[in-house]
């Protein structure tokens, strides 16, 4: 063969191999990639119910209507006088019935070295006894002028019914021997042995209807000030520890002692006389108080041996409350004014809203608290 030959078969042999034996493998596939947005969605949350936000417990509307005694808020403002009950005191009389139910409870001395009580109720006809009753006293008559109560009593000696007569004050005479609307006589305690005058107790729902009987008005002046002021939450927060006061009302040289214990769960003075606690004769509790008021009065015996105190003007006196006792003033300027307290530079003291027991008690009588 000639040269040429060679040479082309050299050529075709190069190009076959250029075409078989050096063609490169295929690549592997790559997962596609997404381009890079400009702005990257967040990862989707899960969905959602929506909520309401809580619902708040409905609270109170503030009462429009208070209580002129006690400063308790009442549904609709009060209409009717109010009407005070006198009440025996001395250790052959007890237990008492319905003094947990007066908004003030009076204590003082009358005749014969014995306290005797005088209770205030501006609603009286929710209370089915009150007593035992006694009968009435001069004092009696300066508070039913102070408070324009309705007076219920057993009588009264000649001076004071003259007196009481002479005042011009609503009173009502409940004595019976017998059961009536408005009064009975407890013959579970005479049968016991409990003296006749003892056994008298006051029906109150039917001591309005007598008082409409005997033509007295029964419908309350709206413009009266009672003279009260109350305060919000705790009254006091200071003053001397006043766990126990002791009141012993001294008089020609005898004591009768008033002891008012603190009970902190439920934030009452608990009554105790004669050594012994007080309590109602109907409901077995015992007899307590908000607030303890001591009014020291210039106190003297008259011929007819009736003890009589001067609370005309001012005195000092105290208070207790929330466990703790101030020394304060007190004040009643007319017949027809009832007290006012006050704080030693003469503010206005603001006591507890409930109820309260009121003392006049000698000026010579000791006041202690422990």
């Amino acid at each position: 063969m000639n040269r040429f030959f060679f040479v082309l078969i050299a050529a075709f042999t190069a190009l076959a191999l250029l075409l078989t034996g050096c063609t490169a493998a295929p690549a592997e596939t790559q997962p596609a990639t997404q381009a890079p947005t400009e702005h990257t969605e967040a990862a989707t949350e899960p969905t959602q119910e929506p909520t309401e936000p809580p619902t708040e417990e409905p609270t109170e509307p503030a009462p429009q209507f208070f209580n002129p005694l006690t400063g308790e808020g009442l549904d609709a403002p009060l209409e009717r006088r109010f009407v005070s009950v006198s009440i025996g005191n001395t250790p052959d009389a007890m237990p008492t019935h319905g003094l947990n139910q007066a908004d003030i409870v009076f204590e003082m001395y009358v005749n014969h070295l014995a306290t005797r009580l005088l209770a205030l109720y501006t609603d009286v006809s929710n209370v089915e006894a009150i007593g035992s009753v006694r009968s009435h006293r001069y004092h009696f008559t300066d508070i039913s002028l102070s408070y324009d109560t309705i007076a219920a009593h057993a009588g009264g000696s000649n001076e004071v019914m003259w007196d009481t007569n002479r005042s011009g004050i609503d009173h009502m005479n409940i004595d019976t021997s017998g059961s009536t609307y408005y009064s009975f006589r407890d013959q579970t305690r005479k049968a016991s042995g409990y003296p006749w005058e003892h056994c008298l107790f006051a029906a109150g729902p039917g001591l309005y209807d007598l008082a409409e009987e005997r033509g007295f008005s029964t419908s309350l002046d709206p413009e009266k000030d009672f003279g009260l002021r109350f305060a919000e939450g705790q009254a006091l927060t200071d003053g001397a520890a006043a766990s126990t006061v002791t009141l012993s009302f001294t008089l020609s040289g005898y004591s009768k002692v008033s002891r008012m214990t603190f009970n902190p769960d439920t934030g009452l003075y608990e009554f105790t006389q004669y050594n012994a606690p007080m309590y109602d004769g109907a409901t077995g509790e015992p007899i307590a108080f908000r607030n303890v008021f001591v009014v020291l009065a210039n106190t003297w015996t008259d011929s007819d041996g009736y003890h009589v105190s001067d609370i005309l003007g001012s005195g000092d006196g105290y208070f207790a409350c929330d466990g703790f006792m101030i020394p304060i003033q007190w004040h009643r300027e007319t017949d027809t004014d009832p007290f006012t307290f006050t704080l030693a530079d003469g503010t206005p003291l603001a006591q507890g809203v409930g109820n309260s027991y009121i003392a006049i008690a000698p000026l010579l009588s000791a006041v202690t608290a422990e």
